[in-house]
């Protein structure tokens, strides 16, 4: 009867210790990606601007592409990209990214 017991507690010790190690890469990658996460949120921190301080094929596409639209503020990031808050000709809200070419992006 010692033995049975003996072997059971020994069988669930092994299954524990089993799924012990199974989770610990999880959490490994799941601390990596939330590093990746915070990274990329860094790179993406936008500084205001004064819209005078706008290259001008950026002022040219905004002009060009939303006519009649009232820019509200800009900002600048790292990478040289420009977010652009703006109230267009409908009276709605709207928030535009461009490069310092004076191209449109598509953020997510």
């Amino acid at each position: 009867m010692k033995k049975i017991i003996y072997t059971a507690v020994i069988a669930l010790g092994a299954i524990g210790f089993t799924n012990a190690q199974a989770t610990t890469p999880v959490a490994a990658n799941t601390e990596a990606s939330v590093e990746l996460k915070a990274e990329s949120l860094l790179q993406e921190k936008y500084v205001e601007i004064k819209a005078t301080d706008l290259p001008q094929e950026v002022q040219t596409a905004l002009s060009k592409d939303f006519e009649g639209a009232t820019l509200n503020k800009a900002y600048i990031n790292s990478k040289n990209e420009y977010k652009l808050t703006l109230t267009t000709a409908e009276d709605t809200e709207a928030t535009v990214y461009a490069t310092a070419e004076g191209e449109w992006i598509k953020k997510k």
